[in-house]
């Protein structure tokens, strides 16, 4: 569904991926940024405003959204172990 939107609008509208679960909150993202942020396991997008300075840094703010990169080994390696993009052999 994703992919369709993106190849007619060259955009993602996507979740926000902030820490709050209840969070239901949609982002509209360029496809180029989309694409780069999930080449980083560790870098997520968020609706602007919604990012924890305790847990995640701000790595780049735009005026809807924002991209963070989680702190921690911990998250950093269950990020790697749940990003679908990984290959198999790691």
């Amino acid at each position: 569904m994703n992919e369709t939107f993106a190849s007619v609008t060259g955009s993602f509208d996507i979740f926000c991926e902030c820490g709050d679960r209840s969070c239901t909150e949609r982002i509209t993202v360029p496809k180029a940024v989309y694409e780069r942020v999930r080449r980083d396991s560790t870098q997520f997008l968020l609706r602007a405003g919604h990012e924890d300075p305790k847990f995640e840094d701000v790595i780049e703010t735009h005026e809807d959204y924002v991209i963070v990169e989680k702190e921690g080994v911990e998250v950093e390696s269950v990020a790697k172990k749940t990003d679908p993009r990984r290959s198999d052999d790691g």
